[in-house]
């Protein structure tokens, strides 16, 4: 009788991935077969697969993973598929008067929704203080999907003095008369 061994390594497949965004944490890629060695762009570590797509950045990125024992070898490649991850900065805005006129606010990236106390259009980032009130005001930009973001800002509305004066009991004088005060409404 004859004994054969027959070696599998030359058999290898990798575990195919989803889609990832470029903000998302290092993880390992995995193989039907051990042993072997994993380059291509992203790749931060060799013998774990360990694959990092801040490194490799937005794209389609070729991985090869090769397993050579002996006689016998084996590879497999996948692509892997890295999509921009959204990071908006709103632009802060100082603190307004509650009378003051509304206000566009600014934001590093477009295709999100703005929310929040005083905000009067969504799409544009439309901020009305008089609507808002008084305090400071939580407002958020949110950009949907699976690459999304937040970012937040406080807008702070103060209360608009009221400059009237109190109205005098008469409004003629003699040029010889007494000084008087005026006294306003509101201190």
């Amino acid at each position: 009788p004859v004994s054969v061994t027959i070696d599998t390594v030359g058999t290898v497949s990798i575990q195919p991935v989803s889609a990832i965004c470029s903000a998302s944490s290092s993880f390992n890629l995995s193989s039907s077969a051990s042993g072997g060695t994993w380059t291509g762009v992203g790749i931060v570590d060799a013998q774990l697969g360990t694959f990092d797509p801040s490194v490799a950045g937005p794209g389609t990125h070729q991985v090869i993973y090769s397993v050579s024992a002996g006689a016998c070898s084996g590879a497999d490649t996948v692509d892997v598929v890295v999509n921009q991850s959204a990071n908006p900065v709103i632009t802060p805005t100082p603190s307004v008067c509650s009378a003051s006129a509304s206000i566009s606010l600014l934001v590093s990236e477009p295709n999100g929704v703005w929310s929040g106390a005083g905000i009067i259009d969504s799409i544009n980032g439309v901020f009305d203080p008089s609507v808002a009130g008084v305090g400071s005001h939580m407002i958020t930009y949110t950009i949907s999907g699976n690459c999304g973001a937040i970012d937040q800002t406080t807008i702070v509305v103060n209360n608009s003095p009221d400059p009237s004066i109190s109205p005098l009991s008469s409004n003629n004088f003699c040029l010889t008369a007494n000084p008087f005060s005026f006294s306003a409404v509101t201190p």
